[in-house]
């Protein structure tokens, strides 16, 4: 559902020397100027610090390049997994947003 969202931007994330995707990190911008990240790797590449790398590089790329002053990222409680690496890349947490998800922003 792209309601309320007035851009986003995709990227795919493919091996070298590969077609075959790895995985995805997306950027949505909703009508209030708010930037979400999600991402997403592909269950055989898991557990490779793939997403670890691929968060952090983006992360670093929005705020330092771009200038973003804050990012946010929605993520599932029962998705350990991602809770870990937004935490490693510097996102803490800063509320249950709805019944599924947690909410972080950059420190």
């Amino acid at each position: 559902d792209t309601t309320g969202y007035v851009d986003w931007y995709v990227a795919y994330l493919k091996r070298k020397n590969s077609s075959i995707p790895v995985g995805m990190i997306a950027l949505d911008i909703n009508e209030n100027q708010t930037y979400m990240i999600d991402y997403a790797i592909l269950p055989e590449f898991r557990n490779q610090n793939i997403g670890l790398l691929l968060l952090q590089q983006f992360s670093y790329y929005l705020l330092d390049e771009v200038g973003l002053e804050e990012i946010r990222g929605c993520i599932n409680p029962a998705n350990v997994a991602s809770i870990k690496v937004a935490e490693q890349v510097g996102f803490k947490k800063e509320g249950i947003t709805s019944y599924r998800f947690f909410r972080y922003i950059p420190r």
